[in-house]
Formats: structure tokens, sequence, C-alpha cells
């Protein structure tokens, strides 16, 4: 997604603020909530639709660590205030016509990276976890009883 707003030329403005855009993953099960939040303060997101005005969007989390980092990011586990569950966000930023342009966000449950986990293995064997880089703080692990109840507990 932010591979494609980064590739649309300026005369397609309103198809990268379109909410077309947004509803790509409207199918996927995993997937929560897909925003483009835009320098401008323009937001668009799958669920709501407009949001410019709604939140302060360039202040967030997912925003503003995309963006210093220049490339994808992974939040820590949150409470999402829009449907109580604990969820995540991976935030990558983009630039159009040479300059930088916004943060597209996907938010997912971490019951799905827990389930993700239960995949994971070394040679065949062992449980998996899988951790974000930039906190060193495991977001999801295969056991049933492991952080994901943790975060429940601790977030709820």
């Amino acid at each position: 997604m932010a591979s494609i707003l980064a590739h649309l030329p300026a005369e397609q403005e309103a198809m990268a603020r379109s909410h077309e855009i947004t509803q790509a993953v409207s199918d996927d099960k995993e997937v929560t909530n897909l925003i483009n939040a835009m320098e401008d303060g323009f937001c668009m997101a799958r669920t709501g639709g407009n949001q410019t005005g709604q939140s302060a969007w360039t202040k967030r989390a997912w925003y503003t660590k995309a963006k210093a980092a220049g490339k994808i990011i992974f939040t820590d586990p949150y409470k999402s205030k829009t449907t109580g569950d604990i969820v995540c966000a991976a935030g990558v930023p983009y630039t159009r016509n040479g300059a930088p342009s916004g943060v597209v966000s996907v938010t997912f449950k971490t019951d799905t990276l827990a389930e993700k986990a239960k995949n994971i293995k070394y040679d065949g064997q062992g449980k998996g976890m899988i951790i974000n880089p930039a906190s060193e703080l495991i977001l999801a692990s295969a056991d049933e009883k492991g952080i994901c109840s943790l975060y429940r507990t601790i977030l709820c």
C-alpha cells in the first residue's frame, strides 16, 4: 500500500486520498484496520472512512516511529480504543514527489501473531516467539499461557 501511494503521480492525489485504497484489505480477517495518515493531517481509515481532524494522527507512535526510522516498524501491544482488543500496529512511511508524505498503518490482533508463532519451529522443533526488534519485547508466543495472556491482564 505504501509503495502504491509513493508511486501515484501528483495528478492522482484524489486516488491517494480515497477510501477505496484503504479498503484493499477489507476481506483480510487478520487486519483490524488500515490507515493512511498524511503529513498534512489528512487521514483515511478502512474502518470509519475519512478521519481527518478526529485525532492527532501524525503524533501516534506508529506514525512517529515509522517516519523517524524511515522503514517499517512494529508497535508494542496496546488496547485498541475502537475495538477494545489487544493489538499491534505496523507502520510504513512513504514519500511522494521526493518528500515525506505519510505513513500507512496496519493494525492486527495479537492473537493473530500468537497463531503465527505456533508455526515457527527451528529445525522442526521448539516453540516460536515473535519479538519486536526495536523494543525487544515479546509480541507473541506459541505458549498458550504465555505473553498474550499477560498482555490481556496488564492492558485490560
